[in-house]
């Protein structure tokens, strides 16, 4: 009784010390006992769980809508190039997620046959899969800001974005992106290998925390959520509202080019629904990281009713922003008569 009184104790001060960029409550990482009681480690399996069905489907999906954009027509065009880059970047955060949860826990259960903790245990894979989780997910972001950008361009300036938005630029802005997110990632190299407590954890180095802390707050919660969630509803918005004013045109004077108008308007739905699903997806887990970081003040030693609704929203919000790097080729499939 007194091991496990020892080992609980010890576990809510490793809490309480951790700089660690994920939930402050997240003990998926430790193999102990649950000093917060079984609801919360019930929220703790659904988020493993989930996790663990959804990414596998994504990242085979996103391998499907590479592969059936390559073979296609689209890759000739910009918005074929940033699908393709999309698809991309969001499996490199899918694999970065995915060796994650291999070396995680179920709650306080060891999960994987294999028990692959190596990404607690080594600094290189500490570091490459934090590296991976995060610059992807701020790739994948500003890539989806570039193409309903592209998208906006193109119905509010037609004649114009033939100059403006080629596949010769088109690959530039990926490679551009890409440098931007993996230095923006880099806050990893921060992060290190070290057992605390009895427990092995990927953790910043010692004497880095405000360093780490100002560029996690600068490259995470600035340029991966509150700036793309911005700018992407904002063009998001606006394609609509010029989509409508032009269908509402062609309606009005029955414009005759209505096979490359059908064909626009099938992009325009597959492009808005990109645009559409990452507002949905990451709206609510920017909101719910933000009260986390900053507004929540949660007392370990008297939980209540509000602090379990927070804690269950914190973490089904994070199962909704993953979806969204998991969905859209079903998207296209669903919005795209071409694509189908």
């Amino acid at each position: 009784m007194l091991v496990l009184l020892k080992r609980t104790m010890d576990a809510t001060t490793y809490v309480m010390e951790t700089t660690s960029s994920d939930s402050i409550l997240n003990y998926t990482n430790m193999n102990m006992t649950n000093p917060f009681g079984d609801k919360y480690n019930l929220i703790l399996k659904i988020r493993f769980y989930v996790l663990g069905s959804v990414i596998p489907v994504g990242l085979v999906f996103n391998c499907v809508a590479f592969i059936v954009l390559v073979l296609s027509k689209m890759r000739h065009r910009t918005t074929g190039h940033y699908l393709i880059a999309l698809s991309v970047a969001d499996n490199v955060a899918l694999i970065g997620e995915y060796i994650y949860w291999l070396s995680a826990y179920d709650g306080f259960k060891a999960t994987t046959a294999l028990e692959l903790y190596f990404v607690w245990r080594i600094d290189f894979w500490c570091k490459f899969v934090t590296l991976l989780r995060y610059s992807g997910r701020i790739w994948s972001s500003w890539i989806v800001i570039t193409i309903v950008t592209e998208r906006y361009i193109s119905i509010k300036f037609p004649l114009k974005v033939k100059f403006i938005s080629t596949p010769h630029r088109a690959k530039i802005i990926i490679f551009l992106l890409f440098l931007m997110a993996f230095g923006l990632g880099s806050f990893a190299f921060f992060m290190e290998s070290e057992e605390r407590y009895g427990f092995h954890d990927c953790i910043v180095k010692k004497g880095y925390n405000e360093a780490q802390r100002i560029f996690f707050l600068i490259s995470f919660l600035i340029f991966n959520l509150l700036i793309p969630t911005a700018l992407i509803a904002l063009f998001t918005c606006l394609i609509i509202f010029y989509t409508s004013r032009q269908a509402r045109f062609r309606k009005l004077y029955q414009d005759k080019n209505s096979g490359r108008d059908a064909q626009q308007d099938n992009l325009n739905t597959i492009l808005l629904a990109v645009g559409g699903s990452f507002v949905l997806c990451h709206l609510p887990y920017t909101t719910m990281y933000i009260v986390e970081k900053y507004l929540w003040r949660v007392d370990r030693t008297n939980l209540t009713d509000s602090d379990f609704v927070i804690f269950t929203l914190i973490h089904m919000t994070y199962i909704v922003d993953i979806l969204n790097n998991c969905i859209n080729f079903f998207l296209y499939c669903l919005c795209g008569s071409s694509f189908r």
